[in-house]
């Protein structure tokens, strides 16, 4: 769903078995719509997200953030924990530079 001039993912939650979603390059300014998904990689990269909640969703193995107007990625202590089969921390982040992820981010 990238670069199609998006504003809202109503109707996606029906898309249960979905486990990767790019909708980079659109015009999001949130993604409440998303936490009913199983989701393990999200590009979020490119779009309007001032804010960012993502305790919501349970391991997320990889989300790109960069290039939206963000300062704090608020998640939980449980996505602390999320390891692979080797046993790592397998949460990868891709953000600007400034951009914080914090248990708390002030909300």
């Amino acid at each position: 769903l990238s670069d199609k001039n998006i504003s809202d993912l109503t109707g996606i939650e029906d898309f249960a078995m979905l486990w990767s979603l790019d909708c980079s390059g659109n015009n999001l300014s949130e993604i409440s719509s998303l936490f009913s998904l199983s989701l393990y990689t999200i590009d979020l990269s490119k779009n309007q997200l001032s804010s960012l909640n993502l305790t919501e969703f349970g391991c997320i193995y990889s989300i790109d953030v960069r290039e939206n107007p963000l300062s704090c990625i608020q998640i939980s202590e449980e996505q602390l924990q999320c390891m692979d089969d080797s046993g790592m921390l397998s949460l990868t982040v891709l953000k600007d530079e400034g951009v914080i992820i914090s248990l708390d981010c002030g909300n």
